[in-house]
C-alpha cells in the first residue's frame, strides 16, 4: 500500500500501449486482407 497512485497510472498506461499495439497489428492484417482479396478478384476477373 505504499504507492497506489503510480500503480495504478502504470496499469492504464499498459492497457493503452496494448490497445495501440493490437489496434496497428489488425488494420495491417485487414490491409493484407484487402490487397490479397482484390489481387485475387483481379485475377479472376482477366481469367473469365
Amino acid at each position: 500500500m505504499s504507492q497506489p497512485e503510480p500503480s495504478a497510472q502504470d496499469a492504464q498506461v499498459v492497457i493503452a500501449t496494448g490497445l495501440w499495439s493490437f489496434d496497428q497489428l489488425l488494420s495491417k492484417a485487414w490491409i493484407d486482407f484487402d490487397d490479397k482479396a482484390h489481387f485475387a478478384h483481379l485475377q479472376n476477373f482477366g481469367s473469365s
